[in-house]
């Protein structure tokens, strides 16, 4: 998931995150995602994926893999 410089990748399987701010990491070196500071911005992104996920009736349940998002 991509919005506003910010993209989210989730490996369900893995139980893994990953966020990184794009605007300032272009090439994804410095993960975000266990950062406390960047919690808000990592459930936001969850939520937009999983709406995403809703409107085309992914049926991949997310929150099996990352309950606490």
């Amino acid at each position: 998931m991509i919005h506003d410089g910010w993209k989210l990748l989730l490996y369900p399987k893995a139980r893994v995150a990953r966020l990184y701010h794009l605007a300032v990491d272009p090439g994804e070196t410095g993960d975000l995602a266990s950062d406390p500071a960047h919690e808000g911005r990592r459930r936001a992104l969850f939520q937009r994926l999983r709406a995403l996920q809703q409107e085309l009736a992914d049926p991949l349940d997310l929150t099996v893999a990352f309950p606490q998002r």
